[in-house]
C-alpha cells in the first residue's frame, strides 16, 4: 500500500483524479443524461423478473464467453467421440418373413385341446427367440456355405456371436419378422450368413410343424385302414348269416320288430357317434401329450427364460462391450496383437466363459424348477378332456343300459338301451334280429369310415403346399441395404457436435443470465426507469496509476461532467449535502464519492469528504491519515464536529475520517444526533459528499440518506445484479430519500481526441521556453528528434478504445 504523496499524480487538488489505492470500490468517466424526477414504480418491471431475451443471451454468452467456448467445445468433441463410434460405416443385410397372425385350417375337431388360445404377440416372442435358438443356429453352421463367412471363421464361439449379434424384430405392430446383421464386414459374406439362418429356421422350426400334422395326418389314415379291415369282417359274416338263415339282406319284417329295428339303429349310430368321439379325443389327447413332451421343446421354452434372465443380458451387454473395445484395439493397432489387445482379448475370453457356466447353471435350475413345479396346463387340458369323457361315457352308458325319462304328470317311463332292444328282437326273431344287428352296425361303421375318409382328405389339402400356405412363408430373401457411408458419419458426427456446442453455450449463457446482473445503461434507464447520472469505462489499478494514460484524463473529464450536473441541480434544488450508495459492495462507489469530492474542490467549492462506511472505511487509507477521531467519536459525543475535520494536500478539499465504530456509534445514527452535525457541516462547506455503505444488508446508508439532500447510486455493470438495483431503489423510497439517479461503472466506451489532447500537451509558457532553448541550437544544427511534449499528431487519439480494460489489476 503506497502512502498517499502530495505530489502523486493522482493527489486530489493536482487536476488528477483520485485512485482508491486497495481499489475498494472501481468507477469509470461519466456520461450526463437528461435529468428527470425520481420514479415511482407501480409495479416490478419486466427487466427485474422477465424472460430471457436475445439481448439478455448475447451479454450472458459475452460475460461467460470462455467458460462457453471451452466447455462448448469440449462437450462437442466427446459428444463428436460419441457419435464417430455409435454410427461406424456399415451395411445391413436382411431377411423378412411373413408371420400370419392366425393359423387357417380346414379341419374342425368340435373341441379344444391345446390348452388356452395362444396369443399372436406370445406367439411372435416365440419365433424371436426360436429363430435365434441354438437348434436353429447349430443347424445354420452346418450349411457349407457358413465356411466361406470368414468374420465368423475368426469368432471361438459362432453360434454365440451370432446369437449377441443376430438382430430378430417384428417391424412395428405388423405381421413381418425382420432378420438382420449389421456390420463393417463383406457384404456377400453376411447375405450368406442370413441365407442360412433362414434356411435353417424354415427346416428347423416351420417345417418341423408340418411334420408333426402329417404324422396326425397318418395316425388317422391307420384308424381308418383298421375299421375298413373291420367292416369287410362283418359284412363277410353278415351275408354267411343270410345264407344259412334263408333272408335276404333286404328282407321284410313286420311292424313291431320293424319299429324296434329303427329305434335299434338310431340308438346304434348315437353310440357310434359317441364312440368316435372318445376315440378322437383320446388320440388327440395323447398327440397332445407327445407335443407337450418334446424335448426339443422344452429346450427351446428354457433358453428362451435363460435369455430373459437380467444378469445373463447384463453379461451379454459385457460381452459385447468388450468385443467393441477389442475390434476398436485391432483396427488402432492396423490387426497386430498389442498388450491392449491380449488383455482385452483375455478379459472377453474370461466373461464368455463365465456367461456359459452361469447359462449352464441357470438352465439346471429351470429345469429343476420346471420338473419341481405342477404343470398347469397340462392339469387342466386333462381335467377337460376327463369331464368331456365322463359326459360321453354317461351318455354311451344310457344308451347301452336304458334310461327313465321324466313324463309331465310327473311320472317316469322307461326308455330301453341297445342290449334291452336286442335282447327283445333276440327274443321274437333270434336270426333275423341278429342279422338286422349286424346290418345296422355294419351301416354305423360305414358312416365312421366316410367320416374319416372326409377328415383325412380335409388334412391332404392342408398340408398341401400348393393349396394352403403356410402360417410362416420367406417373402424377401436375403439382401444387403446399405447403411452408413463415409460422408454420413463424418455429418453425423458434425452436426452433434454443432448441436452440442450451441446447447451447451445456451446452457451456460441461460445459467449466467439467471443472475440477471447488469448489460448496460440502457437497463437502468429505460427498464428501470431511474435517471442515468453518467457512465464509467472499466479501470486498470495499474493504468490509472499513469497520469499520462487517456483513461485518466477520460475519467476527469467525466467526474467534472457530474460535477457540473449536481451544481447545476443545486441552483433548483437544495443538493448540498450528497450521499452516494450501491446495492451491494465493490461496485464503484468509493471511486465516485472521492474523485466527485476533488472535482467540486477543483471548481472552487469548500468541498467535505466524509467516509460514511462506517462498518467498512476506505478514505483513511486512501489519504494516508489515521482511522480514530472521525465521524463515529462526533456520534458518540466524544469529539466536537469542527476536531474531526482534516484538510488535505488539495486546496478546498477536506476530509472527515470513519473513526472507531461500535454499537453506539451505529445506534445514534438511528436517532436524531446525526441532523446538528449535517446542519452545522451546511453551514461550513459548500458540498458535503458522502461515501456510504451499501443499501441491501445494512440500515445505515437509509438511516444517513434521509438526512441528505439527495442519493447517488453507483452500480457496476456486469457485476450488479438488476433486481438488487430495484430492490434498492424501492427501500430508498420507502423511507423517503431522494434519488438523485445512478452512476453505471464498467462501460465500454472510447477515448475522445478534444479530452486527451489537454492531458498530452504542454502547458503554453513551458512549451515557449522550450522552442526558445531549441531555436539557439538549430543554428548550427537541424535537432532530430522533436520535443517528447510536443503532439505530432493528435489523429491518433481519435480511435482509442477503452474496452479492454478491466475491473481488476
Amino acid at each position: 500500500m503506497a502512502n498517499h504523496d502530495p505530489s502523486h499524480p493522482t493527489a486530489p487538488g493536482n487536476n488528477q483524479p483520485l485512485v482508491p489505492a486497495s481499489m475498494h470500490d472501481q468507477g469509470g468517466p461519466l456520461e450526463v443524461s437528461q435529468p428527470f424526477a425520481s420514479p415511482t414504480f407501480s409495479r416490478t418491471p419486466a427487466v427485474v423478473n422477465g424472460g430471457m431475451d436475445a439481448s439478455w443471451f448475447l451479454n450472458s454468452l459475452r460475460r461467460r464467453w470462455l467458460l462457453a467456448t471451452c466447455m462448448g467445445l469440449l462437450l462437442a468433441a466427446g459428444a463428436g467421440a460419441a457419435l464417430y463410434y455409435l454410427f461406424p460405416e456399415s451395411d445391413t443385410a436382411m431377411a423378412r418373413f411373413l408371420v400370419s397372425s392366425k393359423q387357417e385350417t380346414l379341419l374342425d375337431n368340435g373341441i379344444n385341446i391345446s390348452g388356452p388360445t395362444e396369443s399372436f404377440d406370445i406367439y411372435k416372442a416365440t419365433q424371436v427367440q426360436m429363430i435365434k435358438g441354438p437348434k436353429v443356429l447349430r443347424a445354420a453352421m452346418k450349411n457349407p456355405d457358413m465356411q466361406k463367412v470368414g468374420f465368423l471363421r475368426q469368432e471361438e464361439n459362432p453360434e454365440m456371436w451370432l446369437y449377441e449379434n443376430l438382430d430378430v424384430r417384428f417391424e412395428g405392430n405388423s405381421e413381418l419378422m425382420r432378420v438382420s446383421l449389421t456390420l463393417d464386414e463383406n457384404a456377400e459374406e453376411m447375405e450368406t450368413a442370413i441365407r442360412a439362418i433362414c434356411e435353417a429356421y424354415m427346416e428347423e422350426v416351420v417345417r418341423a410343424s408340418r411334420i408333426e400334422r402329417m404324422k396326425l395326418r397318418d395316425a388317422l389314415k391307420a384308424t381308418r385302414s383298421n375299421l375298413m379291415a373291420e367292416i369287410r369282417e362283418k359284412r363277410d359274416e353278415f351275408l354267411r348269416l343270410s345264407e344259412e338263415l334263408g333272408i335276404t339282406p333286404s328282407g321284410q319284417f313286420d311292424p313291431s320288430v320293424r319299429m324296434l329295428f329303427d329305434e335299434l339303429s338310431a340308438k346304434m349310430r348315437q353310440r357310434a357317434e359317441l364312440e368316435e368321439q372318445i376315440v378322437e379325443i383320446q388320440l388327440q389327447y395323447e398327440n397332445w401329450r407327445n407335443t407337450k413332451n418334446n424335448p426339443g421343446l422344452q429346450e427351446q421354452q428354457v433358453d428362451a427364460m435363460v435369455s430373459a434372465n437380467e444378469n445373463i443380458a447384463y453379461q451379454e451387454q459385457e460381452i459385447l462391450a468388450l468385443q467393441a473395445r477389442l475390434r476398436d484395439a485391432e483396427k488402432r493397432s492396423s490387426g497386430r496383437a498389442t498388450r491392449l489387445t491380449r488383455r482385452i482379448q483375455k478379459d472377453l475370453n474370461f466373461a464368455q466363459q463365465s456367461l456359459a457356466q452361469e447359462r449352464n447353471q441357470l438352465r439346471q435350475q429351470i429345469k429343476q424348477q420346471i420338473a419341481n413345479q405342477p404343470d398347469y396346463e397340462i392339469a387342466l387340458v386333462t381335467e377337460q378332456m376327463q369331464r368331456r369323457l365322463g359326459y360321453l361315457n354317461r351318455r354311451l352308458l344310457q344308451l347301452m343300459q336304458g334310461r327313465d325319462v321324466p313324463q309331465e304328470d310327473g311320472s317316469t317311463e322307461h326308455e330301453m338301451g341297445i342290449n334291452e332292444l336286442k335282447e327283445t328282437l333276440e327274443a321274437k326273431a333270434v336270426g333275423s334280429t341278429d342279422l338286422t344287428i349286424r346290418n345296422a352296425e355294419l351301416q354305423q361303421l360305414d358312416e365312421v369310415a366316410y367320416d374319416l375318409s372326409q377328415r383325412i382328405q380335409a388334412w391332404d389339402i392342408e398340408l398341401d403346399p400348393k393349396a394352403q400356405q403356410e402360417r410362416v412363408q420367406l417373402v424377401e430373401a436375403a439382401y444387403t441395404m446399405p447403411g452408413i457411408n463415409k460422408f454420413q458419419r463424418y455429418a453425423i458426427t458434425g452436426l452433434g457436435s454443432i448441436a452440442t456446442l450451441v446447447l451447451t453455450c445456451l446452457g451456460i449463457a441461460y445459467l449466467e443470465f439467471m443472475g440477471r446482473r447488469l448489460n448496460g445503461p440502457e437497463q437502468v434507464d429505460e427498464g428501470l426507469g431511474i435517471r442515468v447520472v453518467g457512465t464509467l469505462p472499466a479501470l486498470n489499478a495499474k493504468r490509472m496509476m499513469n497520469p499520462k494514460h487517456p483513461l485518466v484524463a477520460q475519467l476527469t473529464e467525466s467526474i467534472d461532467s457530474v460535477r457540473t450536473a449536481l451544481m447545476h441541480d443545486s441552483t433548483s434544488k437544495p443538493r448540498q449535502v450528497v450521499l452516494v450508495t450501491s446495492p451491494s459492495a465493490m461496485e464503484g462507489r468509493t471511486t465516485v464519492a472521492s474523485q466527485l469530492a476533488a472535482s467540486l474542490a477543483r471548481a472552487g467549492r469548500r468541498t467535505l469528504l466524509i467516509d460514511g462506511d462506517l462498518r467498512r472505511p476506505a478514505l483513511h487509507v486512501l489519504f494516508d491519515v489515521p482511522l480514530e477521531d472521525g465521524l463515529c467519536e462526533v456520534l458518540r459525543t466524544e469529539v466536537d464536529v469542527a476536531d474531526v475535520v482534516r484538510p488535505t494536500h488539495a486546496e478546498n478539499l477536506w476530509l472527515m475520517t470513519a473513526g472507531y465504530c461500535d454499537a453506539d456509534a451505529v445506534h445514534a445514527m438511528a436517532t436524531d444526533q446525526i441532523q446538528p452535525i449535517f446542519e452545522k457541516l451546511r453551514d461550513e462547506f459548500d458540498f458535503v459528499i458522502i461515501d456510504g455503505a451499501p443499501v441491501l444488508g445494512l440500515s445505515d446508508s437509509l438511516m444517513m440518506g434521509q438526512h441528505c439532500d439527495g442519493v447517488l447510486l453507483s452500480v457496476l455493470r456486469d457485476h450488479t445484479s438488476v433486481p438488487s438495483i430495484y430492490k434498492s431503489t424501492e427501500l430508498l423510497r420507502d423511507v423517503g430519500v431522494r434519488l438523485i439517479g445512478s452512476v453505471v461503472n464498467g462501460v465500454s466506451a472510447r477515448a475522445d481526441r478534444r479530452v486527451t489532447h489537454l492531458q498530452i500537451a504542454s502547458p503554453k509558457a513551458a512549451r515557449k521556453q522550450l522552442e526558445d532553448q531549441h531555436a539557439d541550437v538549430a543554428v548550427a544544427t537541424k535537432p532530430a528528434t522533436k520535443p517528447a511534449t510536443e503532439v505530432q499528431d493528435l489523429d491518433d487519439l481519435d480511435d482509442i478504445d477503452f474496452s479492454d480494460l478491466s475491473n481488476d489489476d
